[in-house]
Formats: structure tokens, C-alpha cells, sequence
């Protein structure tokens, strides 16, 4: 049986109207700054990797071996990326201190993002280019954003998803957790899935994957995202926790489609 029609009468189409218009701009305020804000942070990092981390003046540290991936030599151990991955450290939990500090919500978010980021560069992006040496046979830290963290990735995030339901994470931790996630997963979807696929396969194949991925993860989730954080989202948290998945989709996107980060190395 068709239902009824609903119809308005002009003080509801006028507050429904008034409703719209403040969740618009309470999604640009909350949610589509911070992603900005957030991009800014990543813009700032970027140009720390290409001008500090990966510089090739700074010397390699002695007694780390050449990691060779596909022919080619992957690790770059020098002694900045070494000294600033365990200066980062203690950084991390220094942040995350001052966080847990912060009364208002959306300065514990950047602090929080921060550490976020960080903890991302000394595990994802320095600690595999180094390694320990065992029963006389050198060990290198494993890539956890290729297929090596899959396992890790999954139990982590089923861990997180689990502390975030049941409501066991204070905001700054959750924040920082699920920031950190959202690098991890993003660089995983793109270097961790390809490897699985066949380099004879005409379009399921590692070369085509990243753009596939780009667009069908990257730009589709991207807008969704938007829409989302303009029109639906209802409360500060839900537009920071948006923000934090905008930045994921559009990583995605942007490396996928354009190859932005590996043009870098």
C-alpha cells in the first residue's frame, strides 16, 4: 500500500530549511577545515621527507644492508631517518600527554592527529629501512603498509573498532588511533593489495590497481565524504572522525590516480 504524502506546512519547510542551513555550516566549520587543516599537516611532512628524511646527503648508518625489492634497492638507512625515528618516539607520548590535557574536542583533535602522523612516520615510513641482526643473518622491520602488515592490519583495526563500540578509548586516543589507521590503511590499500594480483592479468594487475583503486575508493569515497560531512552528520565528533576518512579517500585518490608520492622517491 502506497504512503501517504507528507505535506508541509510553511513553519516546518521553514525550519526544516533553517535545519539544512546549519548543518551546512556547521559541516564546512568541523569538518571540511579540519580535512584541510589535516592536508596542510601532510603537506608540511611531505616536504620534510623530500628535504630531511630522504636526503641523500646525510650518510647511511654502517652495518645495515641494502634491502632489494624487486632488483632494486629499497631502504634508505641514513642517520636522520635513524635519529628522528627514535626522537620520535618519545615525541608521540608527549603529544598524546598534552592531548589528554585539552578540555575542548577539536584542540585535542589536531594534537592528537599530530601524534597521529608522526607515529605513522617512525613506523610505516622508517623503522622497515632498519632491522636487527639474528643468529649472525640481518632481520629487517617489516613493511607493514605492503602485504607483510595485512595480518596486523586486521587485527589492529578489529581491536580499535572494538575499544571505539564499547566506548573504552578517551576522544584524544580514539583520535589518535584511528588517524593512524587511516595513513596505515590508506598506503596499505594501494602497496598492500597490488602484489596479490597477477602481472599477466589484463586489469586486475599490479601496474593498473593504484588508479583502479583511485578512483573506485579514492574519488567515490572522497565525494560521498563530503556530502556526508555537509548533510548528514549531526554531531562535532562524527564531522572531526569524517574529516580524519576525507583525508584517507583523498590520499587514496591522489596517489592512485596521480602517483603523488611515489613521483617523490
Amino acid at each position: 500500500m502506497k504512503k501517504p504524502k507528507i505535506v508541509l506546512t510553511p513553519e516546518q519547510l521553514a525550519l526544516r530549511k533553517a535545519e539544512r542551513k546549519e548543518t551546512l555550516r556547521l559541516g564546512f566549520r568541523d569538518g571540511i577545515v579540519p580535512f584541510f587543516v589535516y592536508l596542510g599537516i601532510c603537506v608540511v611532512c611531505i616536504f620534510e621527507f623530500v628535504f630531511l628524511i630522504a636526503n641523500d646527503v646525510f650518510p647511511n648508518v654502517p652495518g645495515v644492508p641494502e634491502l632489494l625489492i624487486g632488483g632494486h634497492v629499497a631502504n634508505d638507512p641514513n642517520w636522520f631517518r635513524f635519529v628522528y625515528m627514535f626522537v620520535g618516539i618519545p615525541v608521540i607520548f608527549v603529544l598524546l600527554k598534552w592531548a589528554s590535557r585539552i578540555a575542548g574536542r577539536k584542540k585535542a583533535f589536531y594534537v592528537a592527529v599530530i601524534a597521529a602522523i608522526l607515529a605513522w612516520q617512525v613506523i610505516g615510513e622508517c623503522s622497515w629501512h632498519f632491522g636487527l641482526t639474528v643468529d649472525g643473518t640481518y632481520l629487517f622491520f617489516p613493511i607493514v603498509e605492503g602485504p607483510q602488515g595485512t595480518f596486523l592490519l586486521l587485527f589492529v583495526t578489529a581491536l580499535v573498532a572494538y575499544l571505539a563500540t564499547t566506548k573504552k578509548l578517551p576522544w584524544y586516543m580514539l583520535v589518535f588511533l584511528v588517524a593512524f589507521l587511516s595513513n596505515w590503511g590508506a598506503h596499505w590499500i594501494i602497496l598492500g593489495v597490488a602484489p596479490w594480483f597477477s602481472t599477466s592479468a589484463s586489469y586486475f594487475n599490479p601496474a593498473k590497481w593504484p588508479k583502479l583503486v583511485g578512483i573506485l575508493v579514492g574519488m567515490h569515497g572522497t565525494l560521498m565524504l563530503v556530502y556526508r560531512i555537509l548533510f548528514k552528520a549531526k554531531t562535532l565528533e562524527e564531522r572531526l572522525m569524517l574529516a580524519i576518512a576525507l583525508y584517507a579517500c583523498f590520499g587514496i585518490f591522489v596517489e592512485g590516480v596521480f602517483g603523488f608520492g611515489a613521483s617523490l622517491e
